[in-house]
């Protein structure tokens, strides 16, 4: 390619909305172009760059809970990651996807125990697009790999 940019903007807030919560937002618009050029004998670019969603957004909420137990808390997260392009040699695009993630957080001293689960809603979401021949018929085909499932764990922090 012979011309491209990218600029934006990013904004984070955050919020004490009581004793017991805060609120961070986020929001970020990125705007990129890349020229027209040729791979391969194939005409590609005059669009956006790839992996540069033009939106993302989302918001992290943490509770504290420690008025009904000590050191107990809450957090939960929504990140919403808008579509783009994976590869400049392809026109293949992801689907936007939003994930949420939720922590039970508990502090004592020197000891952190978190059960927690990430994707909760098991979105399924594309992360890298390829486009390749894999068979005997050398028809050129759209492969995709998924970031993970829901999943659930228990993380132990201890400090000496």
């Amino acid at each position: 390619a012979n011309y491209g940019y990218n600029y934006g903007f990013e904004l984070d807030m955050n919020f004490q909305a009581s004793n017991d919560i805060m609120l961070n937002l986020y929001v970020s618009h990125l705007n990129t172009y890349v020229s027209k050029f040729d791979y391969l004998g194939t005409s590609y670019g005059n669009r956006l760059l790839s992996h540069s969603p033009q939106h993302k957004y989302g918001f992290i909420l943490k509770y504290d809970m420690s008025k009904t137990i000590r050191g107990l808390s809450l957090n939960m997260s929504s990140n919403f990651i808008g579509s783009f392009y994976f590869e400049e040699q392809n026109n293949i695009k992801s689907n936007p996807y939003n994930l949420i993630d939720i922590s039970l957080n508990y502090n004592i001293d020197n000891i952190s125990i978190s059960l927690w689960s990430k994707n909760i809603t098991n979105t399924k979401y594309a992360i890298r697009g390829y486009q390749f021949v894999l068979d005997p018929t050398y028809i050129l085909k759209n492969f995709q790999s998924f970031g993970d499932p829901k999943t659930i764990g228990i993380t132990l922090d201890f400090n000496i």
